[in-house]
């Protein structure tokens, strides 16, 4: 289920690709993957029909949650690196074998790691992985390099007021986990970089990199002509010192963290002052457990009231009826749940007019409160569906496919797809009143970005929730 790298695929044999994907994910065809571990703990899965073009993942665990000291935001000039420079090629000669092979490039990074993502022709596989391997296994961070990143990453700041709403998403994190692993923000503040070096850069990334936690992914190649390439490539790695970082368990523990501005943020396209708001709550780490909070999540849905993303989505949404259909003044409102190694977070969101931020926290909660209440078996085999039809559209994707791969092997829960459809289809409308009850009775989280004044704290959140449990019957 953990899909965050979408992939931009060309779509020029759609006719074969419809045909393979109703194949696979059809309760007659079961795709075959096969999964190696190297001598050394490097990981392979794969998936050799692809839809006639391949995809590679590397999944790396260079990631903020293990970042500590001078080492803070040490994962961010790593992304930004990308797939250049190595010690064994310059960032032309990469450029120049990415642009012979034509496929698209993505690197991006979560919490927990980052991935290199690559679509190509099946042919051009050994090209891709002397690419990955290389600059995965020896990449070059430079002074000159890390001198010019830091010097954009104040732009990048600058350009976060413009889209200030997932900001929001990161002080959720850094009160929900704090002090602890989780709460290191993506994007690190001015000052936590101040002492950023190239050599810090480079220790870090070497820490990290350890062959246990280097997965890769692929969709459409052959797996024993992978795993040759890939012990070429990545067999030399041997376990290395992480003293320097961050290895403690994640912990929630609620927390308040408002950003107050000067001004306002504004929509973009409807010209109107916001107000960012969120709540979150401890769910549960990836595994089994995990499919009662999707489908809760996909019951509560929600979207924007400026584009629902087509005709039909979530129109009939938890959120979108009782929220985004009643209040002019909810532009927005989306339920989200989050699974990590070791814990998990489910995130109500809401982009508000400024005067109803605290209006807007209610109105989350209450959608919360209202999943305790008997849930019709409508309502929740239609919430069941669009989460099946969520992830297997998703996976139509030979990129999300390999990265969803990767993930899966990378946090040794490994189920088919037909498996999690059958976990979905098992969860019942009890199951969803007992994970709500569950997140309602843990601590509370909230953040937002906002000019608001006398927003709420999650201790008084919580306490008037507590008072509303009882009156309903539930001790918090």
């Amino acid at each position: 289920m953990d899909m965050f790298v979408s992939g931009l695929v060309r779509r020029n044999v759609a006719h074969r690709t419809a045909t393979i994907m109703w194949r696979q994910f059809s309760s007659s065809f079961e795709p075959f993957v096969q999964r190696t571990v190297l001598s050394n703990g490097v990981k392979v899965v794969s998936q050799a029909e692809g839809p006639g073009w391949s995809s590679i993942v590397a999944h790396v665990r260079v990631c903020p949650r293990y970042e500590q000291g001078p080492y803070m935001g040490a994962s961010l000039l790593a992304e930004m690196h990308g797939l250049q420079a190595n010690k064994f090629q310059t960032t032309e000669e990469v450029g120049a074998i990415l642009d012979e092979i034509g496929g698209d490039v993505l690197t991006q990074r979560t919490k927990e790691g980052f991935v290199h993502s690559v679509n190509f022709m099946k042919s051009d596989l050994q090209k891709v992985m002397n690419v990955i391997g290389k600059c995965v296994s020896a990449p070059k961070f430079t002074v000159a390099e890390v001198t010019d990143n830091l010097e954009a990453t104040k732009f990048i700041r600058m350009d976060q007021a413009n889209n200030s709403k997932p900001l929001v998403l990161e002080g959720l994190h850094k009160a929900s986990f704090a002090p602890g692993p989780l709460s290191q923000l993506s994007f690190p503040e001015e000052t936590d970089v101040i002492h950023l070096s190239a050599e810090n850069v480079n220790t870090f990334y070497k820490a990290c990199l350890q062959p246990e936690w280097v997965t890769i992914g692929a969709v459409g190649v052959d797996h024993n002509e992978l795993c040759e390439l890939v012990e070429k490539e990545f067999g030399h790695l041997q376990p290395s010192d992480t003293s320097i970082l961050d290895l403690a368990e994640a912990k929630f523990v609620g927390g308040t963290h408002h950003i107050k501005v000067k001004d306002a943020p504004i929509h973009p396209a409807m010209h109107m002052p916001l107000a960012h708001i969120g709540i979150a709550m401890e769910s549960v780490p990836s595994g089994r457990e995990q499919y009662v909070y999707f489908v809760l999540q996909a019951l509560l849905g929600g979207g924007s009231s400026f584009s629902a993303g087509g005709p039909g989505k979530g129109l009939h949404s938890r959120l979108y009826r009782n929220c985004l259909n009643k209040w002019s003044w909810v532009e927005s409102a989306v339920a989200t749940n989050m699974c990590m190694r070791d814990t998990g977070m489910f995130v109500l969101e809401a982009s508000v007019m400024p005067e109803q931020a605290m209006n807007g926290y209610i109105l989350l909660l209450n959608e919360l409160l209202g999943c305790l209440a008997e849930i019709s078996e409508t309502e929740v085999d239609r919430a069941r569906n669009q989460l099946k039809n969520f992830y297997l559209t998703g996976l139509e994707s030979a990129a999300v496919y390999a990265d969803n791969l990767a993930r899966l092997y990378d946090r040794d829960y490994f189920p088919s797809p037909a498996e999690e459809c059958a976990y979905i289809d098992e969860i019942t409308g009890v199951d969803v009143n007992n994970a709500a009850l569950a997140l309602l009775e843990g601590p509370i989280t909230i953040a937002s970005y906002s000019n608001c004044s006398n927003l709420p704290t999650s201790e008084s959140l919580s306490s008037g929730l507590s008072s509303v449990l009882t009156t309903m019957g539930v001790k918090k």
